[in-house]
Parts: structure tokens; C-alpha cells; sequence
């Protein structure tokens, strides 16, 4: 699954992103259909170089957002189904869009990246089984490619909720979280991936169901290309032959 660059904002507020992590949104918007009004926009900006301090009163109402995560698209397409098996795995890539302000830098962080992710709908322990399938398959993964790392447990660490700090609490304690961390410079790691379980969060928040009308279960496996590509020169650098073998391997030469 391909996912759409936009997001309604019905969608992201039922996955609590507005009260979570509004600094991260960025809004799609457009002047308001009022003729009077694109006129004077016109009018302002025939000489300007940027826009103008008004320019934010002639948009609309946002009615839809850049997508800060892929699967959230999923949750959305699921609305109201009801599962006869006991699960379903989702292959999904997109363009994700986070604005982290002075955080942004280089390949570490960046405002428009591409996020991959394997996510899971259905019973507890199908989703849970389904996770640890992922983690264990992971660990020979970063051995092929020879890069060193770790997979530990992690939190969300901007929640600015008024409830955010039990949040950060119950994602560390009961492991609903982990991400799997790479270094990117001589001293400093950084996460490049994670294995989110949702519990029925997003099974509630989108009518998703098991045929017994039980709220179905989520985990999420996502990971950040760029960050990828980062954390791997970071350790092998730029030249290709230095590269390990498993990089190659299954490629064609023309």
C-alpha cells in the first residue's frame, strides 16, 4: 500500500495527534474561494519575494494535513471493517511530514521523509506474536549489513499532553514500545525504527472489530528510510567497495 500525502484532520484528531503532538502537524491549506480576497493576495505579493504578514488571514480552515505517520492512513481505510481472521499484515510506504523546528538537520531529522513500515490488525496475541517475529528477525538483519546497534525500549519522548507523562510511563513499563537504535557519530545514536503495539487504540478510535464486535489490536513496525541510509554511511561510509557483500546481493549488472 502507497499511501496519499494528505491525511483529513478528522482522521489525524482520532488518532489524538492534536492533543499529543500538535507541534508536529503541518497544515494543507488554501486562500479562501472569495474572489475579493485572491485579489487582494495578488495585489500584495506582485513584488514580494515572500508572503506577506497577512497572508495566514486569507487561508481557509485546514481540512486536511501532511501525514505525519503512514499507518494512520491504514487505521483510516479500515473504518467500520470486521475481521473474520484472526489477522492481517499490511505492507505500507508514504511520504510522512514531522516539523521538529531547530531539531531539523541533514538526514537525522527532516521535515518530508519516507517512512516504511509492516503493520498488524487483529487479536492481542496475533499482533504480540507478530512483533516478536519482527524484533528476533531484525537482530541477523543488522549482522548482515554489519552495522552496530541496539533494540531496547523506548518512549515517545515529546508527548505534551496533560496526561503525557503517564503515557511515557506506561509505554516503558509495559513495553509497548521499542525502537532500534544505530549510531550516526562518534557520539550519538539515534533511533531509526520501532515496533509500536497500540493495543485496541486505534481499533476504538476507527470501529475496527473482530466478528465478536471486540476491538481489534495494532503493532506497527516502522522505520524511517533516510535515517537508514544516514546511520549506514555513518558506518561504512560512501564508497561501495567498502560495503558489505549482503548489499549486492540479488542486484543485476547491465
Amino acid at each position: 500500500m502507497v499511501t496519499p500525502t494528505l491525511i483529513p484532520v478528522s482522521a489525524l484528531a482520532k488518532c489524538d495527534y492534536f492533543r499529543s503532538f500538535p507541534q508536529y502537524v503541518t497544515f494543507a491549506t488554501h486562500l479562501v474561494e472569495d474572489m475579493g480576497c485572491i485579489d487582494s493576495f495578488r495585489a500584495r505579493h506582485r513584488d514580494r519575494e515572500s508572503l506577506d504578514h497577512s497572508a495566514v488571514l486569507d487561508m481557509a480552515r485546514p481540512e486536511a494535513c501532511l501525514s505525519p505517520a503512514v499507518c494512520y492512513h491504514l487505521y483510516h481505510m479500515l473504518s467500520g471493517v470486521r475481521l473474520k481472521e484472526v489477522g492481517r499484515a499490511y505492507s505500507v510506504i508514504g511520504k510522512c511530514f514531522r516539523f521538529e523546528s531547530t531539531n531539523l538537520s541533514d538526514l537525522r531529522r527532516l521535515w518530508d521523509f519516507t517512512m516504511r513500515e509492516v503493520v498488524f490488525v487483529g487479536t492481542r496475541d496475533y499482533v504480540l506474536r507478530r512483533r516478536d517475529e519482527a524484533i528476533a528477525a531484525f537482530g541477523p538483519m543488522l549482522d548482515r549489513w554489519h552495522l552496530t546497534g541496539e533494540i531496547r525500549t523506548a518512549s515517545d519522548p515529546f508527548f505534551i499532553a496533560p496526561d503525557s507523562t503517564a503515557k511515557t510511563c506506561f509505554q516503558l513499563s509495559s513495553g509497548t514500545k521499542y525502537e532500534i537504535s544505530l549510531p550516526v557519530g562518534s557520539e550519538e545514536n539515534r533511533a531509526v525504527g520501532s515496533f509500536n503495539y497500540h493495543t485496541d487504540f486505534f481499533g476504538k478510535a476507527f470501529d475496527i472489530h473482530a466478528q465478536d464486535g471486540s476491538a481489534l489490536q495494532s503493532v506497527c513496525v516502522a522505520f524511517g528510510l533516510a535515517r537508514w541510509i544516514y546511520a549506514f554511511m555513518a558506518e561504512h561510509a560512501t564508497d561501495p567497495s567498502a560495503w558489505p557483500a549482503e548489499m549486492f546481493r540479488g542486484r543485476q549488472s547491465y
